[in-house]
């Protein structure tokens, strides 16, 4: 079989709704429905039958009872400031990280706008995959670098989706701040990162989004200098 045909069954069997997906893009019409309906086992078998070549996706909300926080950067400030998971997964840049999910909760994008040039492209730099959303899967193939996805800590296999942490949105507007300051309107790379400046422009915005939640001098300076020294590898 192919990478959707060996796994399908071992995510369904586990509670996950899943949906065959070409590289990243799901195309079996009305999938979102299966954010909030568990998905008939015959489902999965034509699935397997048609698809079985296929990446898989795992569609997030009420039904499998996960959402994920996809980081689309290398921004270790905003990797820190994004609650932590025991279940994370690695496709190329940035990191997902999957959370037991609340009823009701809904996708978030949080985006920059930022220079390419004398052009203003807006990037999204954090998601929150909810309800109607997909996210794909380990082993699935990455079309961008051609290896897999794959899972760091926890596979989310095997794990008691009751035992992951909660969904916790208190995050979002330190974040929202910290990028304002950070990125917008700055030039940036393909990478999604800072062009030039990115040291300066960092450390203030970390500065500034501490100073926000009231975090004493003594940690200011500790968590700058921290940071600082990433700058230097």
């Amino acid at each position: 079989m192919g990478i959707f045909g060996d796994y399908a069954h071992k995510y369904h069997e586990q509670g996950f709704q899943v949906i065959p997906v070409n590289g990243k893009i799901a195309f079996t019409p009305g999938f979102q429905k299966y954010s909030k309906e568990k998905q008939p086992s015959q489902l999965i078998d034509a699935f397997v039958e048609l698809h079985s070549d296929k990446n898989i996706g795992l569609i997030l909300g009420e039904a499998s009872r996960v959402c994920a926080i996809d980081i689309d950067t290398d921004d270790e400030y905003i990797k820190r400031l994004v609650p932590s998971s025991p279940v994370r997964k690695i496709g190329a840049k940035g990191e997902t990280r999957f959370f037991y999910t609340p009823k009701g909760a809904s996708g978030i994008k949080i985006k920059a706008k930022m220079l390419n040039g004398d052009k203003v492209h807006e990037t999204t730099l954090v998601e929150v995959l909810a309800t109607g959303n997909y996210t794909v899967m380990p082993p699935s193939i990455h079309p961008d670098t051609g290896k897999p996805y794959y899972y760091v800590g926890e596979s989310l296999l095997g794990f008691d989706v009751e035992c992951l942490p909660a969904l916790d949105l208190s995050w979002i507007d330190t974040l929202k701040k910290y990028i304002s300051e950070a990125y917008e309107n700055k030039e940036y790379t393909s990478m999604g990162t800072l062009a030039g400046g990115g040291r300066n422009n960092t450390l203030k915005s970390i500065c500034v989004a501490m100073l926000s939640r009231g975090e004493s001098d003594e940690d200011i300076i500790k968590e700058l200098d921290r940071v600082d020294d990433t700058f230097d590898k």
